[in-house]
């Protein structure tokens, strides 16, 4: 059943399309070319329009719903909501997720880019990054306030809209195609047997926003072959110009997204087909030039941030190094997980994917698919980037294949048994389901895989939770002004200030170590104290001498809190003094 909003592109809809295009592209230029007026303009243009897809997005997500009600039609619907709602466990679920000290910092950088008249709009935050993602990801605490809850959402509901629209837009092909709607679970479930996914999505960072991204602009190119509208090639013109100012890694799905429009547009203005449908519908010249002048859009934001002068280096490689031996060794440790568990259970069937496609055995679409992921493997590696971490931590740069492997290589699979007439029994399908369920818990549980440091910083997210109740406790804010002290004698547990930008923006944090106390803390103000022992029992004045608030914090009364980490089967205790001006 079609509905109003399924504007078909004509003529008479392609030049209000281009006219679109044209302003927006225009304005994006000027915003970083001459600033001032015009970046206020295209910050609130472009903030406006994000507000309008969410409630296009919420709309469309409502209207499905009620038509699978309609039709009574509840298992896929209702078993997918099963796996959003495992998702949704894990925000603000410290038991499990981590507080990640970068994800503070660039929270609170969005926080602050509210503040500004154009919003930092065409500026950099974190590390020299685009600021606009942040401020995308500072929406629900801009809203709610900060605390744990807000710092996940933050990050973690854009890469749930990601994969919902990857669901539909995988839903209408299979419809299209003839195929039960019932086997996009496939897919979406296959995501959880992919311990990188799992790890980085309960580490709520902007390393997940390229595979937030990358979903979306998947399930979103999937519609725009199944009813191409200038609804859906207005959404991934979004989505394409909100990658080239987010997470460096999400660049090379700008590109492959830029090829795709663009063989699109081809096909379209030829009339030949060259992605798979099974309707013999008539291909209209009118959507290629739509889709040209969506890439065209899409790249001249990206030019506009190249030619201001970008920060996260993507034209930086690592020097003293040989090509072709770096591109070996990338793509031998990527196929084999010789450095860390990557592509896991699946790396035979992506490596059989990866032979045939470039064997000519599948579809041209197919072997582009496999040269580009070569590609992304290479340069994830040598490409310096913002530091030179170790191999394991590199990796996390090559998880936007991923989502591409995984709907390729589904989709190729059901071009093969759609060809030789074969049919996926029940019991499998279930079986499948199942099993990658269970993998996917099983990932959930697992300490940090890649991102290793943060085996050692375990005890901080409890930290930050213990502060957030004592706060409460004693009738504060978050955002009051208060004297933090940390107590640890762990270094990677030093950086309470990098926390404390988001959570506790006005406090005044000091991080020591030892048993000493320091005479510098400000005592005129409420002072919270914090160890991971019972050292605030028996700190030693500084210097040997005793002053009165050295006195006043020795007859302050200690207690604790015991949280448990199930996801490490550990226990951290925490001390906490709380002495009053």
């Amino acid at each position: 059943m079609k509905t109003k909003l399924n504007f078909k592109i004509d003529n008479h809809s392609l030049k209000i399309l281009i006219i679109y295009f044209s302003f927006i592209s225009a304005l994006e230029l000027l915003a970083y070319g001459v600033g001032g007026f015009f970046s206020c303009v295209a910050a609130y243009v472009w903030l406006f329009t994000g507000i309008f897809w969410l409630g296009y997005f919420l709309f469309y997500v409502g209207l499905n719903i009620k038509k699978d009600v309609k039709a009574k039609d509840y298992l896929l619907a209702g078993v997918f909501l099963g796996l959003i709602l495992l998702f949704l466990f894990f925000i603000g679920n410290v038991s499990f997720s981590d507080i990640n000290p970068d994800s503070a910092q660039q929270l609170a950088e969005g926080l602050r880019a509210f503040e500004k008249p154009d919003l930092g709009y065409t500026g950099t935050a974190f590390l020299g990054y685009p600021a606009r993602q942040y401020l995308i990801a500072a929406i629900p605490a801009y809203i709610f306030g900060a605390n744990v809850w807000t710092l996940h959402a933050g990050f973690g509901l854009m890469f749930l809209i990601g994969l919902t629209v990857l669901f539909f837009g995988l839903r209408d092909w299979l419809k299209k195609e003839g195929i039960k709607e019932i086997y996009v679970l496939l897919p979406c479930f296959a995501l959880l047997a992919f311990p990188f996914i799992t790890e980085y999505y309960m580490n709520f960072e902007q390393a997940i926003t390229p595979v937030a991204l990358t979903l979306l602009a998947i399930g979103l190119f999937l519609k725009l072959l199944v009813s191409p509208n200038i609804i859906i090639v207005s959404a991934i013109s979004y989505v394409g110009c909100l990658m080239a100012d987010s997470y460096t890694p999400v660049l090379a799905s700008l590109g492959l997204l830029l090829v795709f429009l663009l063989i699109n547009a081809l096909s379209n203005i030829y009339k030949k087909a060259l992605f798979s449908v099974s309707e013999k519908e008539k291909l209209s010249s009118s959507v290629g030039y739509a889709c040209i002048g969506c890439a065209a859009n899409i790249f001249s934001f990206f030019i506009a941030t190249y030619i201001s002068g970008r920060s996260d280096r993507i034209t930086e490689f690592r020097e003293n190094t040989s090509v072709f031996e770096s591109a070996f060794s990338s793509i031998k440790e990527f196929l084999t997980d010789a450095n860390v568990r990557f592509l896991g259970i699946f790396g035979g069937l992506i490596i059989l994917y990866l032979v045939l496609s470039l064997t000519g055995r599948l579809l041209l679409i197919d072997a582009l698919i496999s040269l580009w992921v070569l590609g992304v493997v290479f340069f994830s590696d040598y490409m310096v980037g913002y530091a030179s971490y170790e191999k394991a931590w590199l990796m996390q740069r090559n998880m936007i294949v991923i989502p591409v492997l995984i709907t390729c290589i589904f989709l190729a699979i059901l071009r093969i048994v759609k060809k030789h007439g074969l049919h996926l029994s029940k019991p499998v399908f279930i079986i499948l389901l199942i099993f990658f369920f269970f993998a996917g818990l099983f990932n959930f549980r697992q300490p940090h895989n890649s991102f290793r440091y943060f085996r050692y910083v375990q005890p901080m997210k409890y930290a930050i939770d213990y502060i957030s109740d004592t706060l409460k406790e004693n009738g504060m804010k978050n955002t009051d002004e208060f004297c933090l002290v940390i107590y640890t004698d762990n270094g990677l547990e030093g950086n309470i200030h990098d926390y404390a930008s988001f959570f506790f923006p006005n406090a005044i944090t000091y991080s020591e170590s030892g048993d000493v106390y320091d005479e510098w803390i400000d005592a005129s103000k409420i002072c919270l104290f914090f160890a991971e022992d019972d050292r605030l029992k028996t700190l030693e004045p500084e210097n040997g001498h005793g002053s009165e608030n050295y006195i006043r914090f020795l007859r302050t009364s200690m207690d604790s809190q015991t949280y448990t980490n199930l996801r490490y089967d550990s226990e951290v205790t925490w001390y906490r003094k709380v002495m009053k001006p």
